[in-house]
């Protein structure tokens, strides 16, 4: 009964009736539109909080499942709804998000996704034929890239790829992409590296480091070159979040080829003099 004393109660037309898609609440578009949120945090310099994400898609995927419930439910019916409602959705939310809270970075693939070009400037590139080997990694752990250190705990980030083939692959390509002349075999130089380093910290920001020794050896087997090339560049990005590890590293190489190629003894080895 309505407050209306002798009025009848006023029974939905949906009731009893199976929801139709247009009434389901668009998970996917709810995420779409954090993640969009998320973006301009990022351009203005912001960094999202830990666990905001988990809290922020938990939130409003809780929010339009009372507000379904609610918009469809007839007057009497929504004052002890309401409670059911909201307790269903707490312990939908927090199992969602608990499970959410437990997966880890483990054996990742590594990914190529650089946000950021080669600084070369109006440089000339010798068409000289460059020759790369794939890289050594001799880092004393292989298998770990990464690491957060926002909580007590530590989060690893791991892969079970060959990171000194993942970097020499990359070097080339971006040679290529700078205007010089890359070979498979019959260099007139070739580039041998090791990985010495090859890592992100996590904390308010995210910090890569990269470092590979580098040796230029003409076709005699002589040394034009030898030394050390880095990038080292720190982003933000969502916590934890394996995309934006990909683009600090993958970016940490471009950094490296472009400190390289701006060195002139570098450009004098790999014209083969």
């Amino acid at each position: 009964m309505n407050a209306v004393a002798g009025a009848p109660a006023k029974v939905s037309p949906l009731a009893g009736k199976p929801a139709t898609p247009a009434m389901l609440v668009d998970v996917p578009r709810l995420v779409s539109a954090y993640y969009d949120h998320a973006k301009y945090l990022q351009a203005f310099g912001g960094r999202i909080p830990k666990g905001y994400w988990r809290l922020g898609v938990c939130g409003w995927y809780s929010q339009g499942m009372v507000t379904y419930h609610l918009a469809n439910a007839d007057a009497a019916t929504r004052g002890r709804s309401l409670m059911r409602a909201r307790l269903f959705v707490m312990l939908f939310a927090v199992t969602l998000c608990a499970y959410a809270t437990t997966q880890l970075l483990e054996h990742v693939p590594l990914r190529w996704k650089p946000t950021s070009e080669p600084r070369l400037g109006a440089m000339q590139m010798s068409q000289t034929p460059i020759q790369f080997e794939t890289f050594q990694d001799v880092r004393d752990n292989k298998d770990a890239i990464g690491e957060n250190l926002e909580d007590d705990k530590p989060r690893p980030v791991t892969t079970t790829d060959d990171v000194g083939a993942f970097v020499s692959s990359h070097m080339r390509e971006l040679f290529d992409h700078a205007g010089l002349k890359t070979v498979d075999s019959n260099g007139t130089v070739t580039i041998k590296g090791e990985v010495r380093q090859f890592f992100v910290r996590e904390t308010t920001t995210y910090k890569s480091a990269i470092a590979v020794h580098l040796t230029v050896v003409g076709r005699d087997g002589r040394t034009l070159w030898s030394g050390l090339a880095s990038g080292d560049p720190t982003r933000f990005g969502r916590s934890y979040n394996l995309e934006d590890y990909y683009e600090v590293l993958s970016d940490a190489i471009v950094n490296t080829v472009s400190s390289m190629l701006q060195s002139a003894d570098v450009q004098k080895a790999l014209s083969g003099r």
